[in-house]
């Protein structure tokens, strides 16, 4: 029956003073692959131990400012390809940066009112110092969800608020979680080719609608 690479590992541990530190190397550089693989943790090399090394927070997690900025510069540039003189074929990766824009600026809005941008699915592996907690976690690319959180946390962002803009083909009045539910798809559907199923047509007007979403979420993204 052939060695477990935890076995193997061992029996490494164990001969190591018999072979060459290139061969060390190369053994650790394999085994280290390995259980990266299967989700063991990194190895450390401390005579020979393995250890599994905690997650720790992107530096990025909870911080507002960094986000904002990029919500600027993904919302900048969606505009840019909207207004295009080409924007009939333009508009689709505008859509796509457009969508980045909004779901930039709502996390943004979410860390200022206490949360972190963090899976919750991985709250297992994270280091405990970080005190975090499923209802601290904000994750996920669905606008219209992290709408909801957003709306939760913060009372005075009514999601049923209609917007004021006129766009083709879009039917208003139209209201904030309507407008977020429209740019969804353009995430999901538009990054590769694929059959689209949620996509209910898209053009160059849809920046006008791009407009009002990221004007009425920014004063949350600030406060």
């Amino acid at each position: 029956m052939p060695l477990c690479w935890e076995m193997r590992l061992a029996r490494f541990v164990f001969l190591s003073r018999m072979i060459s530190d290139y061969e060390k190397n190369v053994f650790f550089s394999c085994v280290q692959k390995h259980l990266e693989t299967r989700g063991h943790g990194l190895l450390r090399r401390h005579g020979g131990a393995s250890v599994k090394q905690r997650m720790q927070l992107d530096k990025y997690a909870k911080d507002a400012e960094t986000w904002l900025v990029y919500a600027r510069i993904n919302y900048d540039g969606a505009r840019v390809l909207f207004m295009h003189e080409r924007a009939l074929t333009l508009c689709f990766p505008a859509a796509t940066l457009g969508h980045h824009a909004l779901e930039a600026l709502i996390k943004t809005a979410l860390i200022r009112a206490g949360m972190t941008i963090f899976d919750p699915a991985k709250l297992k592996r994270l280091d405990p110092a970080a005190n975090l907690t499923e209802t601290d976690c904000a994750w996920g690319h669905e606008l219209l969800t992290l709408g909801k959180l957003l709306a939760s946390k913060r009372p005075d962002f009514d999601l049923r608020k209609n917007l004021e803009f006129a766009a083709f083909p879009r039917e208003t009045p139209m209201d904030i979680q309507t407008g977020l539910a429209v740019f969804d798809p353009f995430f999901w559907e538009l990054r590769y080719p694929q059959q689209l199923k949620e996509l209910d047509g898209i053009g160059p007007d849809d920046v006008r609608l791009l407009d009002v979403l990221f004007a009425e979420i920014m004063p949350l993204a600030r406060a």
